[in-house]
C-alpha cells in the first residue's frame, strides 16, 4: 500500500519533492509486522522521477530548502545510525545524497539552511559552527566560524 505524505514545489515549477509512504496492504494478515518507509522523490512537471531516496519509517524531515534554480532540493533529518542530525542534499540526476552533519543546537530550528545565490554552496550549522558544504561533486563542507545558527548570502554573491 502506497500513502502520499506530502508535496514540496520548486522555484520556478520545474520540479516538486513527493513524500511517498508505503506499507502492509489490505490483504497482509492482521498480525504481520508492519513494514513501512518513507521515499523523498523528485519528479520533474512531466511526472518522471529526477532523484529520490529511501527513509526509514517515521524518519522526520526538518526542513525543506530548494536550491536556486529547483534542481536540488536540501533537507535535515534524524542522523540515521548516529546521535543528532544531519542535512542531506538530494540532486536532480540521480546522484548519490550528500550528507553532513549538523549542530545539536540546529536540531529543531527553522531557517538553518541557506544556498549560495548560484546553487554551489549551502550554508548550515555544522557541528564545527558555521559551515558552508558543496552542493555537488564529493561531500566537502568547511566551519567558517564558531557562532552562527542562521546563515544568509549576499544575494549579488558571484562564486
Amino acid at each position: 500500500m502506497h500513502t502520499f505524505g506530502g508535496w514540496s514545489l520548486a522555484p520556478g515549477g520545474g520540479a516538486c519533492a513527493l513524500w511517498v509512504q508505503t506499507g502492509n496492504g489490505a490483504g497482509a494478515p492482521a498480525d504481520a509486522p508492519v513494514a513501512q518507509e518513507t521515499a523523498l522523490v523528485l519528479v520533474d512537471i512531466g511526472g518522471r522521477p529526477l532523484a529520490g531516496a529511501a527513509l526509514p519509517a517515521g524518519l522526520p524531515v526538518f526542513e525543506l530548502a530548494w536550491s536556486p534554480v529547483g534542481v536540488a532540493l536540501a533537507y535535515s533529518r534524524p542522523a540515521i545510525g548516529a546521535i543528532g542530525d544531519e542535512v542531506c542534499i538530494l540532486a536532480a540526476g540521480g546522484a548519490t545524497p550528500l550528507i553532513y552533519p549538523l549542530a545539536a543546537t540546529a536540531s529543531s530550528r527553522r531557517g538553518t539552511l541557506a544556498w549560495s545565490p548560484d546553487g554551489r554552496w549551502l550554508a548550515h550549522p555544522g557541528r564545527a559552527g558555521l559551515t558552508i558544504a558543496a552542493a555537488g561533486g564529493p561531500a566537502w563542507s568547511t566551519p567558517l566560524g564558531l557562532i552562527g545558527t542562521t546563515p544568509a548570502w549576499h544575494p549579488g554573491l558571484r562564486t
